[in-house]
């Protein structure tokens, strides 16, 4: 899979700008706050329906403009493919699909698979639980329509269930909240299959890639916090957990009002040496282990669909050595990367084969 062609409209800082991709490794360089990071969010934007920087699409939308486009040209192995996304100023979307009107997000998600980090992702380690959350559900919904149908799903009805215990009266209330968690125990058992597969199939391979990056024996891992025991359990047994630990709750969130239990709460501890990343690791050491994730991310998407997925890297391997830089370039030749830097794009040049470089 590669992108061949990108066109932005009122996108950002770019009223009208096309560009044609032609090689394995396109640099993007210009100075601080030339746009340089606003290519890589439309190619995401492509792939996730969702901007990696903002939860409100309209931010893209160019100041004192109505509307915003970003036109996409890739090749996968059905062949050539187009992805066409209008964005208004009231945050509603157009999409269409080789020219064919797109109605439900899940029919173009991940059609276009891309991997990114950037600055932001050092969230994933920092933040809280629902920066952990967003990176696996946009990792596994690119690679799963059903999982992001079922996240639809589930998001819609912890709303609903939520709205229907701030004003829970009445016996028949009851017979209301039973469908709620009838519904969210079989999204809900879904969701939590997939991603305890998910960082099963991380932990598989970010061990080595740390030790490769580092040169170091360190022991890493990340541990799958969930709401009901998902290992080694087949969907259907994680289903009949999800119900009983719902049932058992039911009267505890009727009190409170609010939902106790379920995948919203998720999250994921990344550990070195047994040691919490959060609490113990620098902030270069936090960098590296999710580079590590990130390549161990393009290794599951592959093996997933059959499909390279595009590595964006913006403003990356400024942090790193030249030793590591080396490792980075080898290890994503395979894939079309995009690579983002402020003007310093010549110590690069010499450790990659195949580039183009885009001036902004």
């Amino acid at each position: 899979m590669y992108i061949s062609g990108l066109t932005l409209i009122n996108f950002r800082n770019y009223e009208y700008r096309e560009f044609k991709f032609d090689c394995n490794t396109t640099i993007i360089t210009g100075n601080n706050g030339a746009g340089k990071t606003n290519i890589i969010e439309a190619v995401a934007f492509l792939s996730a329906m969702r901007s990696h920087r903002t939860n409100q699409d309209n931010d893209m939308v160019m100041l004192d403009s109505e509307y915003c486009v970003i036109m996409g040209e890739f090749v996968t192995n059905n062949g050539n493919e187009k992805l066409n996304i209008l964005i208004n100023k009231d945050n509603s979307k157009k999409i269409k699909f080789n020219n064919q009107e797109v109605k439900k997000l899940s029919e173009v998600v991940g059609k276009l698979n891309t991997v990114v980090f950037s600055p932001d992702a050092m969230e994933i380690i920092k933040e809280g639980p629902d920066k952990r959350r967003k990176f696996i559900d946009v990792a596994v919904s690119k690679i799963d329509k059903k999982y992001f149908n079922a996240l639809q799903i589930y998001k819609k009805v912890i709303r609903q269930k939520n709205k229907l215990l701030k004003h829970f009266e009445g016996e028949d209330k009851f017979l209301v909240l039973e469908t709620y968690n009838r519904m969210l125990a079989e999204n809900g058992s879904y969701i939590e299959f997939k991603r305890r597969f998910f960082i099963d199939c991380l932990n598989e391979i970010i061990g080595d890639i740390y030790g490769r990056l580092t040169g170091t024996n360190d022991d890493v891992y990340i541990d799958f916090e969930s709401q009901v025991e998902t290992a080694d359990k087949s969907c259907e047994e994680i289903m009949l957990e999800y119900e009983n630990m719902l049932d058992e709750v039911k009267y505890r969130e009727i009190e409170r009002k609010s939902s106790v239990k379920g995948a919203h709460l998720d999250d994921m501890g990344f550990y070195l040496n047994r040691r919490n990343a959060k609490k113990f690791c620098s902030q270069g050491q936090q960098r590296i282990f999710l580079l590590a994730v990130l390549f161990a991310q393009t290794e599951i998407a592959l093996a997933e669909t059959g499909e390279s997925p595009v590595v964006l890297l913006d403003d990356v391997l400024s942090e790193l050595d030249n030793d590591r830089k080396k490792f980075v370039l080898s290890y994503i030749s395979k894939y079309q990367t995009f690579i983002t830097t402020a003007n310093n794009e010549d110590a690069l040049l010499p450790m990659i084969k195949d580039y183009e470089i885009i001036r902004i």
